[in-house]
């Protein structure tokens, strides 16, 4: 279990590879599809899916407070993505513990997102 003390402000929490599978982002549509080029929305659900897979396990209770991404680029159904996110704050504030994480989605050497997300961290 990942609890809030074990996370350092500046410190990588992880990496790791998501694929950009069209089966999974759009089940049902993959024939259908009009474009090879990964929408935000699937950008936001490999975003997502990247962050479950690095920040795990984690205590049941936490609440998803705040989110802003900005878009730098552009990755294709079958691009192997690459995310890495790092603790970029943590404090404690009227009896909550918050979480701040930075993560960075990159396709080859390109970063094609970047985003910041803030937590209530339940333990």
């Amino acid at each position: 279990m990942l609890y809030f003390r074990d996370f350092e402000i500046g410190r990588s929490v992880g990496r790791c590879e998501i694929p950009a599978d069209a089966a999974a982002l759009c089940p049902g549509e993959v024939g259908a599809m009009r474009s090879d080029t990964l929408s935000r929305a699937d950008l936001l659900a490999l975003l997502m899916r990247g962050y479950c897979g690095i920040v795990t396990p984690r205590p049941p209770g936490n609440i998803h407070a705040g989110q802003s991404v900005r878009f730098l680029g552009n990755a294709r159904f079958g691009d192997v993505l690459e995310m890495r996110i790092a603790c970029v704050d943590k404090t404690e504030k009227n009896d909550r513990l918050w979480l701040c994480f930075e993560a960075g989605v990159h396709r080859r050497a390109a970063k094609v997102l970047e985003a910041r997300m803030t937590f209530i961290w339940a333990a």
